[in-house]
């Protein structure tokens, strides 16, 4: 049996699953619902997942973000919930123990996406459902008349098997910890400690198996080595232990816990984009390039205990041949033509080091008040050419210029945006002009870099990357269009 997230072309497979047991003992759906519409969205939000026995679909299951039973006041959680529905096995299948696998399957799903809990209405007359909700761990918590029937409200609050253990080597035992939901493609459980009400601390969880202790290590130890001097970042804060980095074996799997301080503000994003009062948006593009300058500064002069990934280790010619499907053979031949100009480009301490990698407005706090900058999740930190954390912010700027037409101011109002990020990050440390006239070969790592990393996702759950999601990327790869087409009349 395996339990994956549904393709694209398996629509019509999940109609016929829907539409099999129509008419069965405690099915409440019809030929309307659920339908085309509902198999559409699920396929497109990818919250629809299946059950697959010797390559036949036996079953289905979808997760809902929101819906009208959380308006109901009977839950015990009430944020960062979700619903599972359009619970499905084929009849032939059925009463053999296959929707613990379906429902496990999905609890595991949303564990990893740091899910406090999960909502379900159950058909008061459907006793299967229900005992099997019970078995499983879900409460009673309310009724509730829905769609023409009557239904129990139910719910099943999460539990992270490592938190427990987490709170006792960090001394966190008074301190409530909040999941925050994680983004598509996230690899860590992430939780906000708060003491008080006052957020003082974020827990982060590493299970995917995809990191060695070594490379945790490389990246508190750079972390820490900022902090201690004088750079805008969220410090790692050490176990009860002293130590920066701490594990933990569960099931087989070993697990990296670790600790840092709650950078002072908010996400930008979190206020709807708007900068603080009275202060020009110039003033946050200049901080966030002053940021930036004052981590590689600082990088420059670092001798890590703990050598970290490199970008050449990862990004090889082979490694892009065994990720990427040869129905991509153009865009393989793209990347690997790249791969060849970046091998050529100096590594010299001054255009050369450990860099953030993923140095963007969702991985630093503004302080409203101030004006200042704190950075943090440095996970993907890897040694690297300064000029990418620079292309990185390029790429990540354009959402201030989309809206315009034309392609040729776009680029102007870009430009202006970048100068600024330059005055800001030249204030603390240089980049030579040489390297600036090679930002479109960098923002196409940037391009590469987020291509590679929905392939790695895909191939983690077993499926394949959107077209919706990649495809101007990889046009642009292809065709040589460079600052990934955002100067062009499309």
């Amino acid at each position: 049996m395996i339990f994956r997230k549904a393709q694209r072309d398996e629509a019509q497979s999940v109609m016929a699953l829907y539409r099999a047991v129509i008419g069965t003992p405690f099915c409440t759906w019809d030929e309307s619902y659920p339908g085309e519409a509902e198999i559409a969205e699920d396929l497109c939000s990818g919250t629809l997942y299946v059950l697959e026995d010797n390559q036949e679909l036996i079953g289905a299951i979808s997760i809902v973000p929101e819906n009208e039973i959380d308006a109901f006041d009977c839950w015990k959680v009430g944020e960062n919930t979700r619903e599972f529905a359009r619970v499905v096995l084929k009849p032939d299948h059925q009463h053999k123990g296959l929707s613990v696998i379906l429902v496990e399957g999905i609890i595991q799903e949303l564990q990893k996406q740091n899910v406090a809990a999960i909502h379900i209405a159950v058909a008061k007359d459907n006793l299967p459902a229900r005992r099997l909700y019970q078995k499983m761990g879900f409460a009673f918590c309310g009724e509730a008349d829905l769609y023409g029937h009557s239904f129990f409200l139910c719910e099943k609050v999460l539990q992270n098997p490592w938190t427990e253990k987490a709170q006792k080597l960090y001394a966190l035992d008074n301190y409530e910890l909040q999941p925050v939901t994680s983004h598509e493609g996230g690899r860590n459980l992430v939780y906000i400690c708060s003491l008080n009400g006052e957020k003082k601390y974020v827990l982060r969880i590493s299970a995917l198996g995809d990191r060695t202790e070594e490379e945790y290590l490389g990246e508190t130890e750079f972390v820490r080595y900022l902090a201690r001097n004088g750079a805008p970042v969220a410090d790692v804060i050490p176990s009860v232990r002293g130590k920066l980095v701490e594990h933990m074996e569960q099931d087989g799997k070993t697990v990296f816990i670790t600790l840092f301080e709650y950078a002072k503000g908010m996400l930008l994003s979190d206020n709807g984009y708007r900068y603080r009062e009275n202060a020009p948006l110039e003033e946050y593009f200049y901080n966030t390039g002053k940021a930036l300058g004052a981590i590689h500064r600082l990088s420059r002069q670092y001798r890590p205990v703990h050598p970290g990934r490199t970008f050449s280790d990862k990004y090889t010619a082979k490694y892009i041949d065994s990720l990427i499907p040869d129905s991509y053979a153009d865009l393989k031949r793209a990347i690997c033509r790249r791969l060849e100009e970046y091998r050529a480009l100096p590594k010299d301490s001054e255009n050369y080091g450990l860099v953030h990698f993923d140095f963007c407005d969702g991985n630093y706090h503004v302080d409203l008040e101030t004006g200042n900058i704190t950075v943090f999740d440095f996970d993907n930190c890897i040694f690297c050419w300064y000029m990418f954390d620079l292309a990185h912010l390029w790429t990540h700027g354009i959402g201030w210029y989309r809206h315009i037409q034309n392609a040729k101011q776009r680029m102007a109002c870009m430009e202006q945006y970048f100068g600024k990020i330059l005055e800001g990050y030249r204030s603390e440390t240089d980049v030579s002009e040489t390297m600036l006239e090679k930002l479109p070969l960098f923002i196409d790592m940037t391009i590469i870099e987020f291509v590679t990393d929905e392939f790695e996702c895909c191939a983690r759950e077993g499926g394949v990357p959107d077209e919706e999601d990649i495809g101007k990327a990889v046009y642009c790869l292809v065709n040589d269009i460079p600052y990934g087409g955002f100067g062009e009349e499309w």
